[in-house]
């Protein structure tokens, strides 16, 4: 996954990453909404397509977290990379 959060500042890297995909002000919210500095890279790595199941984890509660940033931000994001993200949900059981 290249640059961890360990080696730089966790916000600045965080919205690096993410304010491409979500944009800045919801990547801030998003963030600010992280209950644990240890989930910063797994939620940033499943927005990216790059969520390894196999060392990655995630509660239910990020899962919606995340599903509510996606849903927020839906109208303004690439179609391919929301349809990528809805698919990564779907499969997972998080949609209904």
């Amino acid at each position: 996954m290249g640059v961890t959060f360990c080696n730089m500042n966790s916000h600045d890297l965080f919205i690096r990453r993410t304010a491409p995909i979500l944009g800045n002000e919801v990547a801030e919210d998003l963030f600010h909404s992280i209950d644990s500095p240890e989930k910063y890279d797994s939620i940033v790595a499943f927005l990216r397509g790059e969520f390894c199941d196999a060392t990655m984890h995630l509660e239910p509660e990020d899962w919606s977290l995340i599903l509510e940033t996606i849903e927020r931000v839906s109208g303004d994001m690439e179609l391919n990379i929301l349809t990528m993200l809805m698919n990564d949900l779907l499969a997972r059981g998080i949609l209904h």
